[in-house]
């Protein structure tokens, strides 16, 4: 299921760029 790996992707650079946005620009 590619969706589910897409969803925890997307979750972990959600919250990496919620905790340093500085860092993921």
């Amino acid at each position: 299921m590619i969706e589910t790996g897409t969803d925890s992707y997307r979750l972990a650079i959600t919250r990496a760029r919620a905790e340093a946005p500085a860092k993921a620009g």
